[in-house]
């Protein structure tokens, strides 16, 4: 294939004094990321073989330069550009010319090929693509040039899928199939061949990431449901995919996976084997002994021994600090240490855990993505102080839901329990002296708190006589249809758990000569629960 094209059209303007494009004599290229806007070219042109992400070499011929000289053409191909949104676009026919020092633009096939429009305005160039969406905004340099410098240009890397275009993926599904190959395809050939249709759904681009699911027998309670692996091909015995795990170098097969295609492996990391966000006991103080304090009554003792987190030593054990008013327990020193981990000793203390309306899903269409690994152990930190803060139970309960997948609105509203934290170091349970050992509690639920799959949260706490001894932040296994369906369940919950506790207290020589008041705040569950007739 032949193909000529020149770099000034009119060769009798090639003439005239004016220069049109300096090249440089010295062999070091322009900088990598630096093009330039030329109205003379009639084609994009770049001498870096690495900046194409498909290049085809039969396409050859000569470029003409304004004074008659000529470069050789090795071929022609597509090149894409990181935009400062971290999009990407896609830049067609561009020649490759291994002797061209600069990479070169070509306005008229921006404005005819590419679509894209040009404004220019004093010393200033605005250039957007066809739906008008800003590209950049180059501004005239001292020899009225137009240079635009263009972020990291993506290399053709086989493992390399950040592409978004649809006819780039199903190119690259296809394991790299031309795109006239692809056009072929749509002509429905095999389908008049074999007389059926083929079904390419299944078709995964090679080298992506994949989240297989984890069995059930294989995984603990607060275990991950999937693992991250990376897509290798398919299975011929089975209708699976076959993955890849760089750490353990094994290889899988699984028909549950999610892909996502226009992520990539880090392979200048080491990827987490596992997020190790749960606490576990020193090995060296297995057993411990509680014995009575030797220290004045008011210096705070340690009940339980200390924890880890993430490799790093947290003290998370539990402050008991007696005085003439009861007995006080928190966790101040642990919510210290959890603020220094995180960074965030220095934010502005906010009076609230969550704020009021908030609504979060798993399908969050526009918040980003954020590490899961730094979620887990952010929320897995969070759960152990919720054995004396009851006020933090609900809303971090709320976002354990989405350590799968977490996004920065997930992230935003932990990061607010933290800011919380910090203004109520000092908070904890008083247990103070009492001789009536009365048992009642309250009941209260988010209805439709998860947006997700339309469920309620019951919540519920117990008090003997002012001292709080048990509560439960939990979403109801069923979807209700009413505020009064998720209060009466709720009120049912929190029934059964009295007569729970009101059996242990009877063991504990404390038993409940009346019957156990439970407060809700709902009319109509309250006239259901009194209505001896049968619901459904």
């Amino acid at each position: 294939m032949q193909e000529d094209t020149n770099l000034i059209e009119d060769k009798e303007d090639a003439k005239d004094s004016t220069m049109l494009l300096a090249l440089k004599i010295e062999d070091k290229r322009d900088d990598n990321c630096t093009w330039y806007l030329d109205n003379g070219a009639s084609n994009h042109m770049t001498g870096d073989k690495n900046k194409f992400v498909d290049l085809d070499t039969a396409v050859t011929g000569n470029v003409t330069f304004g004074d008659g000289s000529k470069v050789k053409i090795e071929g022609k191909g597509i090149t894409m550009i990181e935009l400062k949104d971290s999009s990407h676009k896609l830049i067609p026919d561009v020649y490759y010319i291994p002797n061209l020092r600069s990479n070169i633009s070509s306005v008229g096939q921006l404005l005819k090929v590419n679509g894209c429009k040009i404004i220019m305005e004093g010393q200033k160039l605005w250039l957007r693509d066809r739906y008008s969406k800003l590209i950049a905004i180059v501004s005239m340099t001292k020899n009225r040039m137009f240079l635009i410098n263009l972020l990291q240009t993506i290399k053709p890397m086989c493992l390399k899928t950040c592409i978004e275009d649809p006819s780039w993926k199903w190119h690259m599904r296809f394991g790299h199939l031309t795109f006239e190959g692809l056009k072929e395809l749509g002509h429905k050939k095999m389908e008049a061949w074999s007389g059926w249709k083929p079904s390419v759904s299944h078709l995964r681009v090679f080298g992506s990431i994949a989240y297989a699911q984890v069995p059930k027998q294989l995984r603990s309670k607060l275990g991950d449901r999937s693992k991250k692996l990376l897509f290798i091909g398919y299975d011929e015995k089975s209708k699976g995919y076959k993955l890849f795990n760089p750490n353990t170098n094994n290889s899988v097969i699984s028909r549950y996976v999610e892909f996502d295609e226009e992520a990539t492996w880090d392979w200048s990391i080491e990827e987490e084997e596992s997020y190790n966000f749960l606490p576990y006991f020193e090995e060296e103080n297995s057993t411990q002994h509680v014995s009575a304090p030797t220290t004045p009554p008011s210096s705070p003792q340690m009940l339980s021994p200390s924890l880890h987190l993430n490799g790093d030593s947290t003290d998370s054990r539990i402050e008991v600090t007696q005085s003439d008013e009861g007995i006080f327990i928190s966790q101040e020193a642990y919510t210290k240490g959890v603020l220094k981990k995180f960074n965030m000793l220095n934010v502005n203390p906010v009076s609230t855990p969550m704020e009021c309306g908030v609504k979060l899903s798993k399908n969050d269409p526009y918040g980003q993505k954020v590490n899961p690994t730094l979620f887990k152990s952010l929320v897995g930190s969070l759960r152990y102080l919720t054995c004396t803060r009851p006020d933090i139970l609900f809303v971090v309960g709320l976002v354990s839901r989405f350590m799968e997948n977490p996004s920065t609105l997930h992230l935003n509203t932990a990061k607010r329990i933290f800011r919380y934290l910090k203004g109520t170091l000092d908070h904890g349970l008083l247990y103070s002296t009492s001789h009536d050992f009365k048992l009642w509690g309250y009941c209260d639920s988010d209805f439709v708190g998860d947006i997700d799959d339309r469920k309620s949260t019951t919540c519920f706490v117990f008090l003997l006589e002012n001292n709080v001894v048990s509560w439960s932040s939990k979403k109801q296994p069923i979807v209700t249809l009413s505020t009064c369906e998720s209060e009466y369940i709720v009120a049912t919950s929190c029934a059964c758990h009295s007569i729970w506790i009101r059996r242990l207290l009877k063991e504990l020589q404390l038993p409940q000569k009346e019957p156990t008041e439970i407060m809700t705040d709902n009319k109509s569950a309250l006239a259901l629960a009194k209505n001896p007739v049968f619901h459904d």
